[in-house]
């Protein structure tokens, strides 16, 4: 499998991730300090935001900075070296 169907695959996994855990976190999350519910929900609240706060982090890593390093690689043609 070549590198940009993998980044491809990346992109839309971290797009199902924010849109799945952003409102379920949300609304979850507006109940937190009320008392009437058990505190595994509380967990739920803390891993959905964790999970779509990484997603959105790395969305924004593939999209930016990745972008760049590829771009620049293929218009090069070479691979950058690096110095120690």
């Amino acid at each position: 499998m070549k590198l940009d169907t993998v980044i491809l695959i990346a992109k839309g996994l971290c797009y199902l991730t924010i849109g799945a855990t952003a409102p379920l976190s949300s609304a979850l999350s507006q109940w937190a300090n009320d008392g009437r519910w058990p505190d595994n929900v509380n967990w739920v609240v803390i891993i959905g935001l964790c999970l779509g706060s990484a997603a959105s982090s790395l969305l924004a890593f593939l999209s930016g900075s990745y972008k760049t390093w590829s771009d620049e690689r293929k218009a090069n043609g070479t691979t950058p070296e690096v110095k120690p």
